[in-house]
């Protein structure tokens, strides 16, 4: 793990990145890019909610605990999956790209010419789902799930997130059929991305815990 690629909001900002970030007892991730004279960042809220928008209107809603995990990419990659990443934009802002919320990662084919996604199997996305989708569909898979253990308190986590569905029948999907689900937090998301990739279980949870310990010192429930 290379420690020194996780920034904080006050560096240089760089031309791609993982947000991770903390508000109230949830962490959230993202993908920060940068569109124009800017940056964005794209990621999945809950219910139906995939978004687009500013890496300011990001960064003054989570305020301080907001970190950006750096992934070891050439410059012609890194400018190639901005390129990606403004494409799907589009298709978010545009309303034609949209994931419900689920807790279990989906098997995902990307259409480079379109910048869309069609679910081959799963429900949907969580944020750190979606993020571990992304990139692998752009050819940097981040976190390999070969042998991943659904750990002591994953399933409670899973049920606290399904709690905050607000559609009823979604929210009682996810708690009968998903509450087992292999599950990577945004932390852990966000350490993958400080690592040589892909990582397994063994690996990302330390990183996770050192993305944690930047965020606020303290284990968090995540998303």
């Amino acid at each position: 793990m290379d420690p020194t690629r996780l920034k904080k909001t006050t560096d240089p900002r760089p031309d791609l990145a993982i947000v991770v970030a903390k508000q109230g007892e949830f962490a959230h991730t993202g993908i920060m890019y940068a569109r124009g004279e800017g940056h964005s960042v794209i990621d999945q809220r809950q219910d139906y909610k995939t978004s687009s928008s500013s890496f300011e209107k990001t960064l003054k809603y989570f305020g301080a605990s907001l970190v950006l995990a750096v992934p070891d990419l050439l410059e012609a990659e890194v400018e190639a999956f901005a390129g990606a990443c403004r494409d799907i934009a589009r298709n978010i802002e545009q309303k034609r790209l949209n994931f419900r919320y689920a807790l279990k990662m989906p098997v995902a084919v990307y259409n480079e010419e379109t910048g869309m996604f069609e679910l081959e199997e799963g429900e949907g996305v969580t944020c750190s789902f979606f993020v571990l989708m992304v990139f692998e569909a752009l050819g940097y898979p981040l976190i390999d799930f070969k042998g991943w253990v659904v750990r002591d308190g994953d399933v409670e986590k899973n049920r606290r997130l399904a709690e905050q569905i607000q559609d009823t029948t979604r929210r009682e999907y996810l708690i009968q059929h998903e509450l087992y689900s292999q599950r990577a937090s945004p932390e852990e998301v966000g350490g993958a991305a400080l690592c040589e990739i892909p990582v397994l279980q063994n690996e990302a949870e330390p990183a996770g815990k050192f993305v944690a310990a930047q965020i606020e010192g303290k284990d968090t429930i995540t998303g």
